[in-house]
């Protein structure tokens, strides 16, 4: 008897039998919600292109505001990191110039290793970190990065990124 076995191998198999699971897929999704809580015309919801380019207009738009909700532990909808990634996919910031704004695990790595410096691993040379830190997001980083309660910034952090896992898990 013959037996048929299927081995999988890295990631990708799920791109490569047509599911919308890239990372840009989930933001599409994800943006969308944000732009329709906050009554934003989407002229076509399916063009992931019109979402992340109403995302830009949105940010802009909002950026003062958005500031404090990311801040905002209490938080229902949205996480810090839903208000990060709207910033890097709006901004030019120098701090993700070299990485896709939609590479979760990089941008979070960046956003942790510049805000807490932990282990004397340093995302960027400590004397040149203002070099980096320019969007109105880089410099809430820097903001935190400045907090003297690294252990109350941590669990901050720590909360807000089971809330987005949460969000990512649902999709």
């Amino acid at each position: 008897m013959t037996q048929n076995r299927l081995i999988v191998l890295g990631n990708g198999f799920d791109l490569a039998c047509g599911l919308n699971s890239s990372y840009s897929n989930f933001f599409a999704y994800r943006f969308k919600k944000i732009l329709k809580e906050n009554k934003y015309e989407i002229p076509d919801p399916e063009n992931d292109a019109d979402i992340f380019f109403l995302t830009r207009e949105f940010y802009k738009n909002n950026t003062r505001n958005l500031e404090k909700i990311a801040t905002n532990p209490n938080l229902t909808s949205w996480n810090f990191w839903d208000i990060l990634f709207l910033s890097q996919n709006a901004s030019d910031s120098p701090l993700m110039a070299d990485s896709n704004w939609c590479d979760i695990e990089s941008t979070i790595k960046k956003v942790v290793t510049s805000v807490l410096f932990n282990n004397g691993e340093k995302a960027y040379d400590e004397e040149h970190i203002n070099d980096y830190l320019v969007s109105p997001m880089d410099q809430l980083i820097k903001s935190l990065r400045l907090s003297p309660n690294k252990d109350q910034l941590d669990i901050f952090l720590l909360s807000e990124l089971n809330k987005f896992e949460k969000v990512f898990s649902m999709y």
